[in-house]
């Protein structure tokens, strides 16, 4: 009876660590996901504060679209996606210049960007998309 009561404890005693620490990596890892979830919800919530964009004019005619950056922090200018009546026209966008700058990738804080389409914004209404702001306009 001592043998088999020492060897039947030695196997709980082991199955009980086993599931411990099975019990404990999955804790650990689920707490490094909401970790980083945690600061990525930081992180985007940061981005949206300090982006904003606004539309100052859409020229149905010469078919651009002036929009000034009222953030503080630089957006792309390729990151810029154009809705026309519901419909997507990034790859509509014949020109991207920043005024006072030329061809760049690079939209500062207060600097105008003017996009020149490919397609008709006469009478349009336009959503504009850049980095995590929106801005519509009726054209």
């Amino acid at each position: 009876m001592g043998f088999s009561v020492t060897a039947a404890t030695a196997i709980l005693f082991a199955a009980a660590f086993i599931s411990l620490a099975t019990l404990l990596s999955g804790y650990s890892a689920m707490q490094t996901n909401q970790s980083e979830a945690e600061r990525f919800v930081y992180q985007h919530s940061l981005d949206v504060n300090r982006q904003g964009i606004q539309i100052l004019d859409i020229n149905g005619t010469a078919r651009t679209i002036s929009m000034v950056n009222r953030g503080t922090s630089e957006l792309a200018t390729y990151d810029v996606d154009v809705v026309v009546n519901g419909t997507l026209r990034s790859t509509d966008i014949a020109d991207r210049v920043v005024i006072g700058v030329g061809n760049t990738s690079v939209w500062f804080p207060g600097e105008t960007l003017i996009l020149t389409m490919n397609c008709s914004l006469a009478g349009t209404t336009v959503l504009v998309y850049a980095g995590t702001s929106a801005c519509a306009c009726a054209g």
